[in-house]
C-alpha cells in the first residue's frame, strides 16, 4: 500500500513536471518572439531616424543652394547696376 501511493505520487510529480515542462518551453519562445519583435521595431526606428535625418540634410542643402543663388542673383543685379551708372558717364548737357 505505501508503495503504491509512492508510486502514485511519482506519477503526479512527473505529470506536473511535464506541465511545467510544455509551460517553460512556451515561454521561453514566446519570449524569443517578443525579443525579435522589439528588435525588428528598434531597426525600424533607427531607420526612419535616417530617413529623416537624411530628408532634413536634403532641405538644408537645397536652402544652400537657394541662398547661392540669391546671392549670385544680388551680384549680378548689382554690378549691372554699376555698368549702367558708368556707361551714362557725366552728362552735364
Amino acid at each position: 500500500r505505501v508503495l503504491e501511493t509512492a508510486r502514485k505520487a511519482v506519477e503526479k510529480a512527473q505529470e506536473l513536471f511535464t506541465g511545467l515542462e510544455k509551460k517553460a518551453r512556451l515561454a521561453v519562445g514566446l519570449a524569443r518572439k517578443i525579443g525579435q519583435r522589439m528588435e525588428l521595431e528598434r531597426e525600424r526606428e533607427a531607420e526612419r531616424q535616417r530617413q529623416e535625418l537624411a530628408r532634413q540634410a536634403e532641405i538644408r542643402h537645397q536652402e544652400d543652394i537657394r541662398a547661392v543663388e540669391r546671392e549670385h542673383n544680388l551680384e549680378r543685379t548689382r554690378s549691372r547696376g554699376r555698368g549702367r551708372s558708368r556707361d551714362r558717364g557725366y552728362d552735364p548737357w
